[in-house]
């Protein structure tokens, strides 16, 4: 191997000296940027679309996750959270041609909930551990999601 152009390779160790600034990575910059202006949408979006649970904003912990997708009628739901963790979760319904059903597990540990959602809309829900979505009717009708996934602390 030539070591041209290359001034070390450490394997097992980290390169990176103690208390020393991380630069975010520019191709997750647009991904961050995603996620900070749903949240910002769905904290600023006017009550005539944005349906929500009340959250308790102290209880945030951290990021989770951020995610996208597109769920076809006639397809079995699809599971957003499985983890048995707490969470507030941010969906974002950015185009659809049917109806969405959405089932969660609430944090006070009753039952299964279950709501539809019909055309575009931003949610916010408060899960413990389990989210799936679906999209109502035949394989011709679509449901297109953008979501926020936040940690929630113990009470």
């Amino acid at each position: 191997m030539s070591d041209e152009g290359i001034d070390s390779i450490q394997l097992g160790t980290s390169s990176r000296r103690p208390n020393s600034t991380v630069m975010m990575k520019p191709q997750n910059l647009p991904l961050s940027a995603l996620g900070l202006a749903l949240l910002c949408v769905a904290i600023s979006a006017p009550s005539a679309c944005l349906n929500a649970q009340e959250i308790d904003l102290g209880r945030i912990g951290g990021f989770n996750s951020l995610g996208n997708g597109v769920v076809k009628g006639g397809a079995p739901p699809k599971t957003l959270v499985d983890d048995n963790e707490q969470h507030a979760l941010v969906l974002t319904i950015w185009d659809s041609d049917t109806s969405a059903k959405v089932t969660w597990k609430p944090l006070n540990g009753g039952a299964e909930q279950t709501t539809v959602i019909d055309g575009t809309a931003v949610r916010a829900f408060q899960i413990d551990g389990s989210f799936k979505i679906q999209a109502l009717g035949d394989s011709n009708r679509q449901v297109k999601y953008d979501y926020v996934l936040l940690g929630l602390t113990k009470e």
